[in-house]
């Protein structure tokens, strides 16, 4: 690497921390202004980052905006899918992604990682819910199906 060239790796990582720790904290996406001012930065150098992040399937971005969509389990947009942990409510992406929400809770905060999981099914439209007690998944036999092979998903990921 040139001495002139940039590497953006260890910022990419901070912005991906910071946005993850933002999720967990206020249940929502930060905006590249809100990080711009945490990170001594701009809303464009966030900007550039969050594209970088989003080429690497780590982000989804917003096509109108390019602020965040989706950081995989969490939603940045209210979906059908809502997990509350820890007194805390998100939304996940799918019902896949609200599985993963509850394991990115610290087990030692208050409420730890148990969590309730309110969907609906797809296919009936029945309302599902699931409980995450001490990391073991309780509910009624729910079974999760993929419409689209998992080497597709990126084809079009919003939908998937």
């Amino acid at each position: 690497m040139s001495p002139f060239s940039v590497d953006h790796k260890d910022f990419d990582n901070r912005i991906r921390l910071q946005t993850y720790f933002y999720f967990v904290e206020k249940g929502t996406a930060p905006t590249s202004r809100q990080l711009a001012d945490t990170l001594f930065s701009t809303p464009a150098g966030i900007k550039d980052s969050f594209q970088r992040l989003a080429n690497a399937h780590i982000f989804v971005l917003k096509p109108e905006s390019g602020e965040i969509w989706m950081a995989m389990p969490f939603s940045a947009i209210k979906t059908q899918h809502r997990v509350s942990v820890g007194g805390r409510k998100y939304y996940a992406n799918c019902a896949w992604d609200s599985l993963g929400i509850p394991s990115l809770r610290c087990p030692h905060a208050p409420g730890g990682s148990d969590a309730l999981i309110r969907s609906r099914c797809e296919d009936c439209g029945e309302p599902i819910e699931l409980e995450v007690k001490n990391g073991q998944v309780h509910g009624s036999g729910e079974v999760i199906h993929f419409a689209v092979p998992a080497a597709k998903w990126w084809d079009d990921i919003g939908f998937t």
